[in-house]
């Protein structure tokens, strides 16, 4: 009695959750399968939640491919909002990673300002992703104006790249002790 889409939308969540319980093999079986039902249902959401289950059991570039095709299906639709920041988040991470600092630079401001528009906890983490990516690449100033944009009660959340330990670290890559210790209190964890 479910409909096809949202039996395409459980079973790409379904290898999300495998994936991240390291059940890579069945993860990808069950996302391939989602892929070909929300392709069927014509849903651009299931369809775009099955191409990001594909991506955690990926490499780089291939997911990077995943992600655009995703990002693309999707379109503007409201309701995708949380999953384009998602893969965004995750495509600014990969772009990072291999080290591709141009297309970084051209996709973050306006990853940047949907995260503002739909002000979800998913902003949190596009700043983190921002700032990591500055902070990797000597813009330490970027990297603060980012991590500056973070609530407080967010600083030390570890699923978010840990944006006080990363601001320490720049605080102490510019000889502030003090200010290194201040934020490493924020983190709550002893020195």
């Amino acid at each position: 009695r479910i409909p096809p889409g949202y039996q395409a939308r459980l079973g790409a969540w379904s290898a999300v959750l495998m994936a991240i319980v390291g059940r890579a093999r069945e993860a990808g079986a069950m996302a391939r399968t989602a892929l070909r039902q929300s392709r069927q249902a014509e849903d651009p959401l299931a369809t775009g939640y099955a191409l990001h289950a594909l991506t955690l059991v990926s490499d780089a570039p291939t997911a990077l491919g995943l992600i655009d095709e995703a990002l693309t299906g999707l379109g503007h639709d409201p309701e995708s909002a949380d999953l384009r920041l998602l893969l965004l988040n995750n495509r600014l991470n990969y772009l990072t990673a291999l080290g591709r600092r141009e297309d970084v630079a051209k996709s973050l401001p306006p990853a940047l300002v949907l995260a503002e528009r739909a002000g979800t906890f998913r902003t949190v983490g596009l700043l983190a992703t921002a700032a990591e990516s500055c902070y990797l690449q000597g813009a330490w100033d970027d990297a603060l104006v980012h991590l500056a944009g973070i609530e407080p009660e967010f600083l030390s959340n570890w699923s978010n790249l840990n944006p006080a330990a990363l601001a320490a670290l720049t605080a102490l890559h510019r000889g502030d002790r003090e200010k290194a210790d201040g934020y490493l209190a924020a983190t709550g964890v002893d020195e």
